[in-house]
């Protein structure tokens, strides 16, 4: 994890041990998530098949995360797509 931290923010690593040592929100390993979810989103996008898929989710966890939230927000998405059509067939036949 030092090893990480000092790669990403450029730190020495009695920098990063003092972070993870007096950072009680964990921000930096917050951040360091943030990070790791964005690569797998670009790598999940960049995907041009279901094969290639099912290799990145094979070898990358963060990448199920990123489907997984992707198939949370389409179910989201359809479900007000269902009611606003049912709220218009109610309002049409009145």
């Amino acid at each position: 994890m030092v090893s990480r931290l000092c790669q990403s923010f450029g730190g020495y690593p009695t920098r990063a041990i003092w972070e993870l040592e007096h950072d009680p929100d964990d921000m930096a390993l917050k951040i360091l998530e943030v990070r790791g979810y964005e690569d797998a989103k670009h790598a999940v996008d960049r995907c041009k098949s279901e094969e290639e898929l099912q290799e990145l989710l094979a070898r990358c966890p963060m990448a199920k995360t990123v489907v997984d939230i992707e198939h949370e927000l389409a179910a989201e998405l359809l479900e007000r797509l269902k009611a606003r059509a049912v709220a218009r067939a109610l309002a049409e036949d009145v």
